[in-house]
């Protein structure tokens, strides 16, 4: 319930939590349950690995700062949750990572993050 809510709002959430309607996958997209649909399951693993191989190429301190933020949110004042987020912030302007990818950046080169 908590999460449905948080998802799609107080309104779809009672709707269907009263009603336990269900939804197509094109209704589900539509209203942010889901980010995607996909035709056969061969597609949904090849748009997995897709985003995969793209996190791949980011900052392992920034995407796990990022996941480390975003789940420390919940049920946290806005003053609290932008407490947080600078926190994060603050850490990964501080890594090694940020100082490669300014001078990758500058360089005009690919990035090589030694994930510290």
């Amino acid at each position: 319930c908590v999460r449905l809510l948080q998802r799609v709002g107080p309104g779809r959430a009672k709707e269907l939590i009263y009603t336990g309607r269900a939804i197509t996958a094109g209704e589900a997209l539509r209203i942010g349950l889901v980010n995607a649909v996909y035709a056969t399951r061969k597609d949904l693993l090849a748009a997995a690995h897709a985003s995969i191989a793209q996190i791949a190429t980011r900052s392992a301190t920034a995407v796990s700062t990022c996941k480390h933020v975003l789940h420390s949110l919940a049920g946290k004042s806005m003053a609290a949750q932008l407490s947080l987020e600078a926190s994060g912030f603050e850490r990964a302007f501080a890594s090694a990572d940020k100082r490669e990818g300014v001078a990758a950046f500058l360089a005009k080169r690919p990035p090589v993050f030694p994930g510290r």
